[in-house]
């Protein structure tokens, strides 16, 4: 005997992991489950987006596409192609234009590719803010039908779309980096996707630079001080941003566009935009139809966090209200307000709605239980049952719900005429237009032939000093141009000049006036059969937006 410990044999787990392995099995079914039911989500995303993909598209997302089309074919952005926002919205529509060309089914990648994005963000944000799996997905589900709200104008992918994810991705990995989740690398990853959304409009500055105030408050509460940790994190987003531009103006300044970008994105913005009080104003006007599908979770996201806030502030609380402040005051900022820029606020709402209710049920009352039990299914029945109203109405109605009736029958009427040019004209002919539809000119595929085509660019009460710059630049390229066909709606002081005029009846046709205040002229050289084909009787005089008008008027369910 040599006094050493008898050995045991090895007999397999012990009671412990025994008892350990159930749970480990248990998590991994629900981590499963979780996937299957985020795959069904993403599967709920496409369909919505693939129902309303013959929708007419808003003027933005026209003009967008216009000018990006315009830019792949060697056009130079703020040289030839004036616009009075960063170049990020060109360059995703230049960039989808070259693999699916333009058109609906373009819009339609674009939109399937970021509301995949955004729905994973979200997801990943929830993750990180709360504890409860479900409550996570709900957040999703949440997501996806807000998404789908047509008075948001949330269906699309207008700017807001396209910076959602990137917002949502860039929160998710501070939120990550702060709890230790993350490694510190993901810092920078998020610093850059913060400079990307700058470059789609440059005041979303505001939405990290809020937060960053609110970080160092909660800093201050818990420790009487501000950390060197989270100076340092504002300090990587900040420096990421003026490296990010400093880089961006030394390129622009090489290729001598800084001078013509910055007049168009900064000095021209501030003619364009109204005062910050009248957008606010704007924004808080609660009898806005559009705010029916958002208000509950905003007043009680808002409402709940004052409370929380002031009774037992805690730092994820601090989170969520330097997101939700900054992303209301990224929203009110431009200066002219328009619905889809509630879709900024859609996220935040939501995660902090959740948290609130979340927080609720894990007191020890059940009473409290029961009540966010029956809280999470109304709203979400509530909202799912709007999602099925608004699926059952016929496809005419969508866009009358979604702008109001004047807009979404002009709307209506510029993508069937635009259609039907398409139908009649060659694939990318040159076309000189000016006026308040682009919609026409992006159905029928051409070649937009101004830089200055959008006709309230041209008007003095949207932009001052620049209107009648804008408009003598657009008269000499129309002279010196060379068009098959010249379209306009509603630009009198363009078209009524008297050298503009002059070449019209000289080189030109005018056909009958066709559609929705359409005129269209087109160019006396063009072959008999070309003429023919524009002049066709089936549609000269015709108005097809009143056949959606008499649907509307018949429809018992209309808005």
């Amino acid at each position: 005997m040599n006094g050493a410990p008898p050995q045991i044999p090895d007999s397999g787990p012990s009671l412990a992991d025994e008892r350990a392995v159930p749970g480990e099995k248990a998590d991994l079914d629900a981590e499963r489950l979780s996937m299957l039911a985020l795959l069904a989500l993403a599967a709920l995303a496409v369909g919505l987006r693939l129902f309303t993909m013959h929708e007419p598209v808003e003027r933005d997302l026209a003009i967008h596409a216009l000018i990006a089309n315009e830019w792949l074919h060697g056009r130079e952005l703020y040289g030839d192609l004036w616009n009075h926002k960063p170049p990020a919205s060109f360059f995703v529509h230049a960039l989808f234009i070259r693999f699916f060309g333009m058109g609906e089914v373009q819009l339609l990648a674009l939109n399937i590719c970021f509301g995949l994005w955004s729905l994973g963000a979200l997801y990943f944000v929830a993750r990180q803010m709360l504890h409860n799996r479900w409550a996570m997905l709900t957040a999703c589900l949440w997501g996806i039908v807000l998404g789908f709200c047509l008075p948001l104008q949330a269906n699309q992918p207008n700017t807001e779309s396209l910076v959602r994810p990137m917002l949502l991705t860039a929160l998710g990995l501070w939120l990550g980096v702060e709890r230790r989740r993350i490694p510190q690398p993901g810092m920078f990853i998020a610093a850059l996707l913060f400079f990307l959304t700058t470059l789609f409009k440059q005041h979303y500055a505001v939405i990290p630079a809020t937060l960053g105030a609110f970080l160092l408050l909660a800093d201050w509460r818990e420790q009487g001080r501000v950390t060197r940790r989270t100076l340092g994190q504002i300090a990587i987003i900040g420096l990421t941003g003026l490296l990010g531009w400093a880089a961006y103006a030394q390129f622009l300044n090489s290729e001598n566009l800084w001078a013509k970008f910055y007049e168009a994105a900064f000095t021209y913005n501030r003619i364009y935009a109204k005062g910050l009080g009248s957008t606010l104003i704007e924004a808080l006007n609660l009898a806005r139809p559009f705010l029916l599908d958002l208000l509950p979770l905003l007043l009680f996201s808002a409402a709940g966090l004052l409370w929380r806030m002031a009774r037992a502030p805690e730092r994820r609380l601090f989170w969520l209200s330097g997101w939700m402040l900054g992303c209301f005051l990224a929203m009110a900022i431009p200066g002219q307000f328009f619905p889809h820029y509630y879709q900024l606020l859609i996220a935040p709402a939501i995660v902090s709605s959740l948290f609130l209710l979340e927080n609720l049920y894990q007191t020890p009352l059940s009473r409290h239980r029961r009540i966010v039990t029956w809280a999470i299914a109304v709203l979400s029945l509530t909202m799912v049952l709007r999602l099925v109203w608004m699926l059952s109405m016929p496809s005419l109605m969508l866009p009358i719900l979604k702008y109001g009736h004047s807009e979404g029958m002009r709307f209506i009427a510029a993508q069937q005429f635009g259609k039907m040019l398409a139908a009649r004209i060659p694939d990318g002919a040159p076309v000189f237009y000016v006026g308040s539809d682009p919609q026409v000119v992006f159905y029928a595929g051409g070649r937009i032939a101004p830089s200055k085509f959008y006709a309230r660019w041209l008007d003095p009460a949207q932009s001052g000093k620049f209107a009648p710059v804008f408009l003598a630049e657009t008269r000499q390229q129309f002279l010196a141009g060379n068009f098959d066909l010249v379209m306009t709606t509603g630009s009198p002081a363009f078209f009524s000049d008297p050298l503009v005029a002059q070449r019209l009846g000289r080189d030109f046709i005018q056909l009958p006036r066709c559609i929705h205040t359409q005129r269209l002229w087109v160019r006396r050289t063009a072959t008999e059969a070309a003429i023919q084909a524009l002049i066709h009787r089936p549609w000269s005089g015709c108005d097809p937006s009143y056949e959606s008008f008499r649907k509307w008027r018949a429809y018992p369910w209309r808005p």
